[in-house]
């Protein structure tokens, strides 16, 4: 299985002999916090309690304490290390307060504890730690995955039927991975579902299953002022679809040419503007409701002086 480099940080902090404090690994949902525990795990040798907070209704300041001292009989009376692990340590109620007691009470015993706290609620974390746990704790950052983490972990080799990637958008919030393919002289934008991007937090089965059915939403709605789809189907276990690729501005704020987009003149901006009414007349036509139609579909070709729109997954009948 991928290990992201965390794994090895956390498995040397859990060995060290002569560093006392808490790690605290903090970072958004589904980006694999929990697995890097379970990984670390496996590459040291001393005994260890796993517990989350998550599974337990009610987690207050009894239940931290019966788990730490679980932990704490792991050391046979404070002879050899052990490892305690706390996951989404947030949901416990005033947990900064309850943690820096158990702990204080270990260091002043000399309790070779080495305790391992995650969360994802960067407030209350950050809140806690600067309320409370000043100087007692390190901070490993579990940060959504990146392109290159992604392809490391997963087989990206379907790309090369279509050319080189020279572009990669791998901090969609919709579950997809996009990337700019070359082939041959000729340009294409592939968007795949199976692999989970940096900003997303559902689940990829989910984006195939949505991405799979918005190929039929470009079917039906194909139209001169809709960037065309030119292919679509499985690919490495997850789901594409293949559009040619333009250097067309975009409205959308997250992008570059926003600035420039918005700097044309008022008389192209109000044909972008035509164009998007005309072809919303023909959804409505076409039996279709518009849905989460954003600035980031919005698009303008400079050298044609063609409006375009994109994006148009979730429109449905």
């Amino acid at each position: 299985m991928f290990e992201r480099h965390q794994v090895a940080v956390i498995a040397q902090r859990m060995q060290e002999t002569n560093n006392p404090l808490m790690q605290f690994i903090i970072g958004p949902r589904q980006t694999g916090k929990s697995t890097m525990f379970v990984q670390a795990l496996h590459h040291v040798d001393m005994p260890c309690h796993v517990v989350n907070a998550d599974d337990v209704v009610n987690p207050d300041a009894s239940w931290l304490q019966i788990e730490w001292q679980q932990a704490r009989n792991l050391t046979s009376g404070g002879k050899a290390p052990a490892v305690f692990v706390v996951d989404e340590i947030q949901k416990v109620q005033s947990w900064s307060t309850v943690v820096k007691g158990l702990y204080d009470r270990d260091r002043r015993e000399g309790t070779p504890l080495k305790v391992m706290l995650t969360g994802s609620s960067s407030l209350l974390l950050h809140k806690g730690l600067e309320e409370s746990l000043m100087g007692r704790y390190e901070l490993i950052r579990s940060p959504h995955w990146s392109y290159r983490e992604c392809s490391e972990a997963f087989d990206f080799s379907f790309l090369r039927q279509w050319g080189r990637v020279f572009r990669a958008f791998d901090q969609q919030d919709s579950g997809n991975l996009c990337f700019g393919l070359e082939k041959d002289g000729r340009r294409y934008f592939l968007k795949f579902a199976g692999a989970r991007p940096i900003c997303f937090d559902g689940e990829p089965g989910e984006a195939v299953r949505l991405l799979k059915k918005s190929a039929q939403v470009y079917r039906d709605l194909a139209h001169p002022i809709l960037l065309p789809m030119l292919w679509d189907g499985p690919a490495a276990g997850g789901y594409a679809l293949l559009f040619p690729w333009t250097d067309a501005l975009c409205m959308g704020k997250q992008y570059p040419t926003r600035n420039d987009f918005l700097a044309m003149p008022l008389k192209q901006k109000l044909s972008v503007f035509q164009a998007a009414l005309d072809f919303h007349r023909y959804v409505a036509e076409k039996g279709y409701v518009s849905v989460d139609f954003y600035d980031g579909c919005v698009l303008y070709e400079t050298e044609t002086g063609r409006p375009l729109l994109c994006d148009v997954d979730a429109y449905h009948q």
